[in-house]
């Protein structure tokens, strides 16, 4: 619930900010528009901000349910080898370093501009921060339980990762979060660079033809968008992890 409410917020935040701003400091309505601007664009553009919005953050979940899979699984491979994991971690400290607007035209030439090279791009955003924390919750043993899992020589499905996992399910939670924002970010910054549709496009647009209240709709977009998307990570997580609730 504070997730969704603190979305609604911020995007309420950011018009309340413009507004003052406009009348503060006498800005022209082309510069900065008023509020009956952007309610009169989004009242006419609504039904496109959704359709936008929702394929925006389709793709959100999409790259972010990968980044997951293959983080996760490079933990469990690395994490039994100290070079494997050195080599894992310096690997993903040398593609974070390299600003994905230097990467990113790169990729378009590789792949175009489709599916392919936007789910790299949010990937890319997301994956990291999953990995470590991955990577050191399920390096950390806890005793008690996988002593007890030794001993009846069974263990629960998913194994002795899961079982970490579960342990620390509120780190876990804050962990994927913190990559579903990223992968938020990504896809935003995919589309305003190389696509043809979405909410990076659609800010793309507003940015080129000088209408700024078309920038401030597709803010108000993601604002609610997200109110709902961090909402479903949040219960997803719990529903897979029971541990992340205590």
């Amino acid at each position: 619930m504070r997730l969704f409410v603190g979305q609604i917020l911020f995007a309420t935040a950011i018009i309340g900010i413009v507004i003052v701003v406009k009348h503060a400091g006498g800005y022209p309505e082309y510069v900065l528009p008023s509020g009956s601007t952007i309610a009169n664009y989004v009242r006419a553009n609504w039904p496109d901000l959704l359709l936008l919005g929702g394929y925006t953050f389709l793709y959100s979940c999409v790259g972010l349910a990968i980044a997951l899979v293959v983080a996760s699984m490079t933990a469990v491979a690395t994490m039994r080898s100290r070079r494997l994991t050195d080599g894992a971690l310096a690997f993903g400290i040398a593609w974070q370093s390299y600003p994905i607007v230097a990467l990113a035209p790169l990729l378009f030439v590789m792949f175009g501009d489709g599916q392919i090279t936007r789910i790299i791009i949010i990937g890319s955003f997301a994956y990291f921060p999953a990995f470590l924390a991955f990577l050191a919750i399920g390096s950390r043993r806890v005793e008690a339980l996988e002593s007890f899992f030794e001993q009846v020589e069974r263990w629960p499905r998913g194994g002795r990762f899961l079982v970490r996992l579960n342990h620390s399910g509120k780190t876990v939670e804050s962990a994927v979060i913190g990559s579903a924002a990223l992968a938020l970010v990504g896809a935003v910054v995919a589309e305003f660079l190389g696509a043809n549709y979405g909410i990076g496009y659609l800010i793309r647009t507003g940015q080129y033809s000088h209408h700024t209240e078309v920038m401030i709709a597709a803010i108000i977009t993601i604002g609610l968008f997200s109110a709902f998307y961090f909402a479903a990570i949040q219960a997803a997580v719990r529903a897979a992890l029971p541990g992340s609730t205590r």
